[in-house]
């Protein structure tokens, strides 16, 4: 039964996706297509539940960003919100002109990475997040496309598969990435290897919801910070 139920859910997505493919079709940015004068190269992280407190280089009293501490030339916006806190949503007002208070606009318009295609860019969306109508999409219409996840808890499951990704398809081009990460989604300890344990003791990857308790605050901190630090 579960096989009949879950087919008929994966052709009521694919009919979905097809209707906002459809809606934004004949959408155009009026983009001259540029050149190819140099090779560029332009990745957009989107790193999911990353609190900005828990951030070295924002002044968190842990170490947990030790490399881009290092980076050259490295600009940080101390005052940004996010219009939502839920995937669905505030990923599409990132990566269109929509906004909390017209959210539509990003089922009429085209988003960034196709945007950058009509500007004469290859692009690629690799992302460790499961597939929702939107990012289906717009998956579609890019250059190379690659969603890992199935399960938030599987094994094995961590964001540097898409940098692996993105070493196997980089081109003496113009491309634009967008890598969308699992990031800090919790259970936290499944956003990390092992040897990124740095922060102990943590709970253990059997913890559920049930151990979302006062007294356990300090173990599920660490695991949150392994992950921000991996």
């Amino acid at each position: 039964l579960d096989l009949y139920v879950h087919t008929f859910h994966l052709m009521q997505k694919q009919h979905r996706v097809n209707q906002l493919k459809e809606r934004v079709e004949a959408f155009t940015f009026d983009i001259q297509p540029v050149e190819k004068s140099s090779d560029e190269l332009y990745i957009l992280v989107i790193g999911e539940a990353s609190r900005y407190d828990h951030w070295g280089i924002n002044g968190y009293d842990r170490n947990t960003t030790p490399l881009l501490a290092n980076c050259p030339n490295l600009i940080l916006y101390e005052k940004v919100f996010a219009q939502a806190n839920l995937t669905e949503y505030s990923v599409s007002f990132l990566l269109t002109r929509a906004t909390a208070g017209n959210p539509e606009i990003a089922r009429m318009e085209k988003s960034l990475p196709e945007a950058c295609r009509e500007a004469g860019f290859w692009s690629g969306y690799i992302s460790t997040q499961i597939s929702y109508d939107f990012t289906e999409r717009i998956r579609q219409n890019c250059n190379y496309s690659r969603f890992y996840t199935k399960n938030f808890d599987q094994d094995g499951n961590y964001d540097a598969k898409m940098v692996e990704d993105v070493a196997a398809t980089v081109a003496d081009t113009l491309q634009f990435y967008l890598l969308h990460s699992l990031g800090s989604h919790f259970r936290y300890e499944h956003r990390y290897p092992g040897d990124f344990a740095y922060f102990e003791p943590v709970l253990g990857k059997s913890a559920g919801y049930s151990m979302l308790k006062k007294e356990n605050k300090d173990r599920m901190v660490n695991a949150y910070d392994n992950s921000i630090r991996y």
